[in-house]
């Protein structure tokens, strides 16, 4: 069977709706706990320890220089998918990258 995966941004929560059956029933709220502040700057952390601009983070992510720039001001949250590139790209966790380790 099929599922359709959407997000919803609430604060610094993410709703996370059907990835399968048994996410589902495992978190029942679907809701996903990160440290905005911590994430902010980790952002900046490891984008300099790799000698990336702003522009190189944004090209990966597949937006423009500004929608990055208010990730890393704390002006907008990104994406669970944009999360998910960049602890893949840095090689990190997810829960690294959020405050949650």
């Amino acid at each position: 069977m099929i599922f359709k995966i959407t997000f919803r941004r609430k604060s610094s929560y993410f709703l996370l709706i059907s990835l399968n059956f048994n996410d589902i029933i495992n978190n029942k709220k679907g809701w996903i706990k990160m440290d905005k502040k911590t994430m902010i700057k980790r952002l900046k952390e490891e984008r300099k320890k790799r000698k990336l601009t702003q522009e190189d983070v944004a090209k990966i992510l597949n937006i423009g220089r500004n929608s990055y720039t208010k990730y890393e001001t704390g002006e907008n949250t990104p994406t669970l998918i944009s999360i998910d590139k960049l602890a893949d790209h840095y090689n990190l966790s997810i829960d690294y990258l959020i405050g949650r380790k």
